[in-house]
């Protein structure tokens, strides 16, 4: 007994260490850079480390692991996709060997959905306390480091990305730091289904988790598309919870939706002045704005036209190597996470799209017929964010693969409780 019980703590301690090191340990602990360049927002070796030994200790160490369920196929078939992608840049670029490795140990930790499938069996309001309240305490801190660098142009915490590239990025003249924008993304949404549930343990902590998530977007990140994918599933999910489906219904969410993006845009952010004033100085093409998004769009479509079975490649080449153009078009400045799922196909071909596809429309079905509010709220983000910060970018596959195991385990839930009945 005593045995199991410290299997138990020792994967709930390695599943917690995920957590933290998705977090990145809030940036306060001056890790040496031998180890903490393996942590760090595209580097997800460390985080894979332990996922695996998250696995061995609950699979083979756990006598109640039982084999994984909804969504095998699809973990399968994306790793094998990855897998493929990589074997398709070997034998058609030349690269350093950390252009290739980073971006696919970052594909491949959608393995994570397997031993949080497991764990999740017999502990996902722990999985969930943690997550929210590390979330909150990391807010609070990137909150805090924020004004911090309004008053003191001082960045007291240790991020690794800055150092490394030895510049600050500010926006609007505040420290933007955009690292956590995945998982901090993730908590909200979850926190959010939790209060549309009307669940009363931890409601304090959720609504303040969701409140300090959205000053972070708007005075940290400064990433207006979570922002708005965030303000959406609000949206939608006010909408299913208060009214039915009417076709008056849906042209008053609609008019609400429209409304909340535009006092976003105009009010909160001065959208329009940022809207003219590329246009005047002429730096639309460089500036990640709506019109250098509509040069993306362009350049990956032709790139779709004659790379439709393999794409791109999920080669991820640095700045002023003979590949970097081949990946963001001739002036440099075309990102495909800024375009959505059409960088994705450009990266990863056509079978990603069928990939994606079907996945949308299992987790349509399946949140439908379990009727909880963390499911829909799953899958309205994910939805909405397949136009720009997909969850199929590297950097945000941790968010697809909690996604899918969290859905996992409520939907098992659901139907054990309709059986039982």
């Amino acid at each position: 007994m005593d045995a199991q019980r410290k299997r138990k703590t020792l994967s709930t301690v390695l599943i917690d260490l995920v957590i933290l090191c998705e977090y990145y340990f809030f940036y306060v602990i001056p890790f040496p850079e031998t180890v903490q360049k393996f942590v760090t927002y595209k580097n997800k070796s460390g985080l894979l480390i332990l996922i695996f030994l998250a696995y061995i200790v609950i699979r083979f160490f756990d006598n109640n692991a039982q084999r994984i369920g909804l969504f095998s196929v699809y973990v399968a078939s994306f790793t094998c996709l990855a897998i493929v992608s990589a074997v398709y840049c070997i034998t058609h670029y030349s690269f350093s060997k950390n252009e290739l490795l980073v971006p696919f140990v970052a594909y491949i930790s959608i393995l994570w959905f397997v031993p949080l499938t497991l764990y999740l069996r017999q502990h996902l309001g722990h999985f969930i306390l943690v997550l929210t309240s590390v979330n909150l305490i990391a807010g609070i801190i990137l909150i805090f480091q924020g004004i911090y660098f309004l008053f003191r142009k001082n960045v007291f915490l240790h991020i690794y990305e800055l150092y490394q590239s030895g510049l600050i990025p500010v926006r609007n003249g505040q420290l933007r730091i955009t690292y956590l924008g995945t998982v901090i993304s993730l908590s909200c949404v979850i926190s959010i289904g939790i209060l549309f549930n009307h669940e009363t343990r931890n409601q304090f902590l959720h609504v303040s988790n969701i409140l300090v998530s959205f000053v972070y977007f708007v005075f940290v990140s400064q990433t207006r598309m979570y922002i708005v994918c965030l303000l959406l599933v609000m949206a939608v999910q006010f909408v299913k919870k208060n009214m039915k489906l009417t076709a008056k219904n849906l042209l008053l969410l609609y008019g609400f939706i429209i409304a909340i993006v535009l006092l976003y845009f105009l009010i909160i952010r001065g959208y329009i002045s940022s809207i003219i004033a590329p246009l005047i100085d002429g730096s639309y093409q460089t500036n990640g704005s709506y019109y250098a998004r509509m040069d993306a769009i362009t350049y990956f479509i032709n790139i779709i036209k004659s790379h439709l079975t393999f794409g791109l490649g999920i080669l991820d080449p640095g700045a002023y190597t003979n590949n970097y153009t081949i990946f963001h078009g001739p002036t440099g400045f075309a990102m495909m996470t800024d375009v959505g799922l059409l960088g994705s196909v450009a990266r990863m071909g056509i079978p990603i799209l069928v990939w994606y596809v079907l996945l949308l429309i299992k987790l349509y079905r399946l949140q439908r017929t379990a009727k909880n509010y963390v499911l829909s709220s799953l899958f309205y983000f994910i939805l909405f964010s397949s136009f720009s910060l997909i969850v199929l970018d590297p950097q945000r596959i941790f968010f697809l693969s909690s996604s899918l195991a969290i859905f996992n385990q409520l939907v098992t839930q659901r139907r054990e409780v309709d059986t039982n009945e």
